[in-house]
């Protein structure tokens, strides 16, 4: 039953998926079945625009896949997040005519029309963040945009659609659209990605353009609305990639960029002179790089393992020259984005030698090495650390070739990124508030090689730490933002318990990041490590949480290839994690996690005559990857902590990155990493549509027309349906109703079917009119056609009977007979009689059920509309 007290809450609950209500005293339950208020027709091609409209998380798959093949990318889940499903091709889902389309409708709607009116859609989301940093409810005035996904999934062009959006939608007017002027700093925000892509993404097995960093972009606005700054931070950036080429994968662009550009010269030099407005000389930049001596292949870029792949299919040769143009392409869009930075000509060339160097250390070539680097001697302060060791001094000379490329880059990378914060942040006042983060971060990461078999190292382990916290902020955010809507409408939240990944976090912070710094400390070998984390596990009860290769031996059910592998080797670990089992090699965890470049490797860089190269600070030996990571992330959440947060759950609809192509499997492998179905129970009960109390009663009024307030329209609600069972939602708080929006649809139709009602009742009226006149008259025509079929039989009777007598006047000798002959002419008389008094008595019967009827719909009429003359008494028209 309803409570009338709206500091109770009232609640419709799923009988199919959810916890059974009656364990919690603060909440009243209500049955309801909402097929008996809607037909199951009605709605059959309408999907729902929000996953957690669904009603268990097994219907997920298949409302995506519908989704995406009605042509839609986006869907919501819940009230902060939406799904966004790459299709790897374009579907013009994200052009400047759009933004200007979603700038025009949130001009025109209020905040509280756009969450029904709009679609599902990235802009939208934008939109709503940005708003809600004027928000009075948001005590910083701080927003936040988190994108997460396996890479490949979108996130990068998720992040950088937002920030168009934002830059587009900025009240300066100065940036209007990619096909306009780019003026200012909103055209600074969108210069600075392009630069941190070439700098920062690569080009991998699973996505041609993925970030290898983490990167927050934090937007400023003043308070008319006007982007007055911005701020970059980034974390995690894998300085691995730069000398360890895996299959398939490529280094980062600006390698592959500054090698097509030197040798499409011409080509750059037919670009230079058409950019008359680029303030630094780059008719003299282009001139710099065509000294730079990229003739020939090189490691560094993986060109060899490129051409070995390109030589098993004939027809990579096209492919290898479309991405050569596209290569060559994005390298004047970078020389473009230098300038709107404010880079100096100087500062460019430095920049271009400082990577030409690398390329050429790597090939040993030590003379454009110190050309291009400027590092005098180079080669011999390398040889001069190589110590006296079971390594040989070839071995010793990669480590610290390896060693500087990593150290270098890295350094260059944060330089660069320092160089744009200058020029973003000159006007960037935190206590200033107004602020949009946009996260670009990472998703679940698993490496498999050419065979399907994982070889997940360190780096791997860094990422999917990374997602672990994400997504422990995720449900966090969730149950917060929950029940703060409770909380605002004086209702208790029901008490929903979830798989959270505590126990994954803590074997990866607690366990084995300390056991590594251990062994850094005690000098212990990785099998050491190994010995550690298993003991730890135990001791932390967290060995549900790890696997090892015994564990992989008493296994009975059928093991994967990666599990078949694994479990020969005796230097692996698998983690439990969010999106299942993850092995990692342990070879290599202690050393990749310190920082292992000398201090007289790292001075090295004092010699140059770069300037950048010799403004690399150093970096002390005694601070660790996971150290460094840790810190960062813990202030990236607890920086969000601190905002109202939106999420982007980026999905890849296969991993063949092919259009038109739904992959169920791979679908539901990334909706278990994601974390969506650990959480999605609390997610279906807590997201509800929120209407105010006297709107609410004023539309719904209808369906209860005899109630006068909400109170005794939640009674007549709960009479009607007291005994059936139920699949929706609906709270009546202190200041508005909570519904879920199928149940909203449901209210919906039935009010629509009572308007329409009202709307045809005086035509039905002259309709049944018509009818019950032309039933009279059928019924009266009969009567007479039977009436005269009587008299006529009666004439005949009396003619026979005066016949008869007639006859006895002349035949007294027959008198007895004919006196017999009259008695049964006279019964038979009689009986006719009887027969028409029969006749007459069905003839008042039918006049009598008409009336009944009649009569009927004179009741149902003056319960609708009042009163229904009655045309008179069919009786009396009949006597008549």
């Amino acid at each position: 039953m309803f409570p009338l007290n709206n500091n109770d809450s009232a609640l419709l609950k799923s009988t199919q998926y959810h916890n059974d209500s009656s364990q919690n005293q603060f909440s009243t339950p209500f049955q309801y079945q909402s097929q008996n208020l809607v037909r199951q027709n009605d709605y059959k091609e309408l999907l729902p625009s929000n996953i957690a409209d669904i009603d268990h998380p097994d219907n997920i798959i298949t409302l995506l896949e519908k989704t995406f093949q009605n042509g839609q990318i986006y869907i919501d889940l819940g009230q902060n997040t939406l799904i966004s499903l790459n299709p790897f091709q374009n579907t013009n889902h994200l052009s400047d005519t759009l933004i200007q389309s979603y700038k025009k409708d949130f001009l025109n709607k209020s905040a509280t029309q756009q969450n029904y009116l709009s679609q599902p859609h990235i802009y939208k989301l934008a939109e709503l963040a940005k708003q809600a940093c004027w928000s009075k409810n948001n005590i910083y005035n701080t927003c936040s945009i988190l994108t997460q996904g396996i890479s490949g999934s979108g996130k990068t062009v998720a992040s950088k659609a937002i920030l168009e959006y934002i830059a587009a939608d900025s009240k300066s007017g100065l940036y209007i659209s990619s096909t306009l002027n780019k003026v200012e700093i909103e055209q600074r925000i969108i210069s600075s990605d392009i630069i941190f892509e070439a700098f920062g993404n690569a080009k991998t097995q699973k996505n041609s353009n993925s970030s290898r960093f983490g990167k927050v972009v934090s937007i400023q606005f003043e308070k008319n609305g006007k982007i007055s700054s911005g701020k970059i931070m980034t974390t995690l950036f894998e300085r691995t990639r730069l000398t360890q080429n895996r299959y398939i994968d490529r280094n980062y662009h600006i390698f592959y960029y500054l090698f097509t550009a030197y040798h499409k010269i011409q080509d750059l030099k037919s670009f230079a002179k058409s950019q008359e407005d680029v303030k630094y000389d780059i008719v003299k930049l282009v001139e710099e790089i065509s000294k730079l001596d990229l003739d020939s292949e090189f490691m560094l870029l993986g060109i060899q393992n490129q051409i070995l792949i390109s030589q098993d299919d004939q027809n990579n040769i096209e492919e290898e020259q479309r991405q050569s143009n596209e290569d060559f392409l994005n390298f004047t869009k970078l020389l473009l984005a230098f300038d709107d930075l404010d880079f100096s000509l100087e500062e460019i060339v430095n920049i271009f030698k400082c990577i030409a160097g690398l390329i050429h250390l790597k090939e040993d070539n030590y003379v454009k090495a110190e050309e291009f680097l400027m590092i005098p001697n180079l080669q011999q302060t390398i040889n001069s650390n190589i110590e006296m060791s079971r390594l040989s001094k070839k071995l010793q000379s990669e480590s610290i070739v390896n060693g500087i490329i990593m150290d270098f880059y890295y350094k260059l990378f944060s330089w660069i990124q320092n160089k744009i914060n200058i020029n973003l942040s000159q006007d960037y006042d935190v206590n200033k508030k107004h602020i949009l983060n946009v996260f670009d971060s990472f998703g679940f990461e698993i490496f498999e090689n050419e065979y399907g078999i994982q070889q997940n190292q360190f780096e791997q382990l860094m990422l999917n730490y990374i997602n672990e916290k994400l997504q422990s902020f995720y449900y966090f955010s969730i149950a917060e933002n929950a029940q703060k809507k409770f909380q605002s409408e004086n209702l208790n939240l029901l008490k929903v318990d979830f798989q959270k990944n505590d126990k994954v976090i803590s074997v990866i912070e607690d366990v084995i990041f300390t056991s590594i710094k251990d062994c850094i400390k005690l000098q212990r070998s990785t099998q050491n490590l190994k010995d550690i984390i298993k003991k730890q596990t135990q001791e932390k009860n967290l060995q549900d949480i790890l696997i090892d290769e015994t564990q992989l031996k008493k296994k009975q059910e059928k093991l994967t290839q990666s599990q078949i592998t694994h479990k020969f080797l005796q230097n692996i670990i698998c983690i439990r994690h969010t999106g299942g089992e993850v092995y990692y090699q342990l070879d290599g965890f202690i050393q990749n996690n310190k920082y292992t470049i000398s201090q007289d490797i790292q001075n090295i860089n004092k010699m140059s005559s770069n300037s950048i190269i010799k403004s690399f600070t150093q970096q002390s030996q005694t601070q660790t990857v996971s150290d460094i990571t840790q810190k960062d992330i813990n202030e990236i959440i607890q920086q969000f902590k601190k905002s109202e947060t939106w999420f982007i759950k980026c999905f890849q609809t296969n991993y063949q990155q092919m259009p038109q192509n739904f992959d169920k499997i791979a679908m539901k492998t990334q909706l278990s990493q994601s974390g969506i179905e650990q959480c999605f129970q609390l997610l279906y009960q807590t997201y509800l549509l929120s209407i105010p109390n006297e709107e609410f009663f004023n539309t719904y009024q209808i369906i209860y027309p005899n109630t006068k307030n909400l109170d005794e329209w939640k009674n007549a609600l709960n009479q009607q349906f007291q005994d059936q069972n139920n699949i929706q939602f609906l709270y009546f708080g202190s200041n508005n109703v909570l519904i879920k929006e199928q149940l909203k649809r449901d209210f919906d139709f039935r009010r629509d079917q009572m308007i329409q009602n009202q709307q045809n009742l005086p035509y039905l009226e002259i309709q049944l009119r018509q009818q019950y006149d032309e039933q009279i008259e059928m019924i009266l025509a009969d009567n007479e056609k039977k009436i005269q079929e009587l008299n006529i039989k009666i004439e005949i009777k009396e003619k026979e009977a005066k016949y008869q007598q007639q006859r006895a006047d002349y035949l007294e000798a027959l008198q007895k007979k004919m006196i017999q002959i009259f008695e049964k002419t006279q019964g038979y008389y009689t009986q006719q009689m009887e027969e028409l008094k029969q006749i007459k008595q069905e003839c008042d019967n039918n006049i009598q059920a008409l009336n009944q009827t009649y009569e009927g719909y004179s009741n149902l009429k003056n319960q609708e509309n009042g009163k229904i003359l009655i045309f008179g008494q069919i009786q009396d028209k009949s006597q008549q």
